[in-house]
């Protein structure tokens, strides 16, 4: 782990973000700029971070000294979005279960509200881009250019029914010699969530 950010997404990976936070002090769009390197924390932040992930002080730092034992065994996953993730490592083995092919899993920061009840604004997604077969579940489709988080229904005429879960927005009817309109970039499998 060459940077700073690939080192507290490290110990974010193993404390959770919660736990991280309340440690050094810090709301979660810090702990992000942190991450993406945008910042750095204060030595007494660096200090309360690296106690709890239980990593020297110095490890975390500058990458010096002994790397914790299975810091090895984390993947960073590519995004969708240039900007959309930074550097976050998730566990190899959490995401093998997951998925069967972890290569096919890519990061998504969904920023419309259109999902809100079920995935808020702003959250994390891991994204499995070997199913884009429509079925019941939810998935991230490109419409216009645009890139979008929908709930997917077949319907039993060969339609497709797109629809939010925020009841502001409505949900649409795709027919099927229209659903050239959309691409499908892949299944939901995983979202961040807030208490």
């Amino acid at each position: 782990m060459k940077t700073l950010g690939e080192r507290i997404a490290y110990i974010q990976s193993r404390t959770g973000t919660r736990k991280l936070q309340e440690a050094a002090g810090i709301p979660q769009s810090t702990l992000s700029r942190y991450i993406r390197n945008q910042s750095e924390p204060s030595v007494e932040r660096m200090v309360a971070m690296a106690k709890a992930g239980n990593v020297s002080a110095g490890w975390l730092a500058a990458g010096e000294g002994e790397a914790p034992a299975n810091a090895s065994g984390f993947l960073q996953l590519q995004s969708i979005r240039e900007d959309s993730t930074g550097h976050i490592l998730f566990d190899s083995n959490w995401l093998a279960q997951l998925a069967e092919d972890t290569n096919q899993l890519r990061t998504f920061r969904h920023r419309s509200d259109a999902m809100e009840s079920t995935i808020s604004q702003g959250s994390l997604i891991i994204i499995d881009t070997s199913q884009t077969t429509p079925c019941d579940s939810i998935f991230l489709l490109r419409l216009a250019g645009e890139l979008s988080i929908k709930r997917v229904q077949a319907q039993p005429d060969g339609s497709l029914s797109l629809i939010s879960d925020n009841a502001a927005y409505q949900t649409h009817t795709l027919l099927p010699d229209e659903q050239n309109l959309i691409s499908i970039e892949g299944r939901v499998i995983w979202y961040e969530t807030t208490c």
